[in-house]
């Protein structure tokens, strides 16, 4: 039976005087607490107006925001059924299509065997052999909103999979919008295309923009055992610095407030919008928190490490096992790589 939510089950938090608009502010929580699978496929969000009473806000703001997360193809809106999270993929019904990809090929490798000349039994026999001597893998692709992301990544998914049998090449978003040709070389052998939930529009909107045949995989991450028991580890008064890219913000100050016992109104920001701010904040507060987006700026910094917390995120443990499903039968037991 399909989970149905009251505005109450919804961690989210509102930020007065925040750039970000309030729908904004409600739609990135949204988004967060579907792609880290908090809000499972199928779950129905609450009412707009129960939602609206719920944060004190006017029926129109979550309107908007429920319209933006369909944009953004997490949720989709049924007459008389409410607004329900979006499967973000089904990889095993295209079955179909794959058999289609690989019959196209096949024929043009009977048409070269005739123009050689090569009896039927010859070609089979040549087949059957290079299927036996081929150690090629399954090659997949990782798209990222950053290189550096892609790259996290896809060595995580590295660790969690055989090398022999199954392989994943980061890119970045901006790459495949502009069709380099590393991704083009490696989207040529390639037919899985893995990204974050979140990302799954735009990497389906740039291949088929490129008209490129591949299934794009949204995968689901949540925060890090070792991170949230850090979070959880810090006394209700320590003196704290928020870093984390503007959009993010509230999503932010939520995960935090889930996780610690500060207080997220009382808390310190240093957006991307003004990084100069950083020295000064950093130099009044205990403890630095920072979201993996702003890595570079904390690193120039030189915080010790002691005085940094990362908003650490895993792949889950729900997708690694979806993944493995469709990529590696044979993998060995997979668990998240923090």
């Amino acid at each position: 039976m399909t989970e149905t939510l009251n505005a109450e089950q919804l961690p989210l938090l509102l930020i007065d005087g925040s750039q970000v608009p309030i729908y904004l502010q409600i739609t990135h929580q949204l988004r967060h607490l579907i792609i880290s699978r908090k809000l499972v496929e199928g779950a129905r969000l609450p009412p707009m107006r129960e939602l609206a009473a719920q944060l004190s806000v006017n029926v129109g703001t979550v309107a908007q925001a429920y319209r933006e997360l369909g944009r953004l193809d997490l949720v989709e809106g049924q007459a008389g059924r409410g607004t329900r999270v979006k499967s973000f993929s089904d990889p095993q019904a295209d079955f179909s299509a794959r058999q289609a990809l690989l019959s196209a090929d096949l024929e043009r490798v009977i048409a070269r065997a005739r123009a050689l000349a090569l009896p039927d039994a010859e070609v089979r026999q040549l087949l059957e052999m290079g299927l036996l001597r081929s150690s090629a893998c399954m090659r997949t692709v990782f798209i990222g909103p950053t290189q550096a992301a892609a790259d996290k990544y896809a060595a995580r998914l590295s660790g969690a999979f055989s090398p022999e049998h199954v392989t994943f090449e980061p890119f970045s978003l901006s790459m495949l919008d502009t069709a380099h040709e590393a991704v083009l070389k490696a989207l040529g052998t390639a037919y899985y295309v893995l990204t974050l939930a979140l990302w799954v529009p735009q990497t389906r909107a740039a291949l088929e923009r490129l008209r490129v045949p591949a299934a794009v995989i949204g995968i689901t991450a949540e925060l890090t055992p070792r991170a949230a028991e850090r979070l959880r580890e810090l006394p209700p008064q320590t003196r704290t610095v928020l870093v984390t890219e503007e959009r993010n913000v509230a999503t932010a100050l939520a995960l935090i407030h889930q996780h610690t016992r500060l207080d997220p109104q009382r808390m310190e920001v240093v957006t991307d919008a003004q990084p100069e701010d950083l020295a000064r904040q950093a130099a009044q507060a205990t403890i630095v928190i920072y979201s993996f987006g702003m890595r570079p700026l904390i690193d120039d910094a030189q915080l010790p490490t002691e005085r940094v917390l990362e908003l650490e995120f895993a792949i889950s443990p729900e997708a690694l096992t979806h993944l493995r499903t469709v990529l590696d039968p044979t993998a060995s037991t997979l668990t998240p790589i923090g």
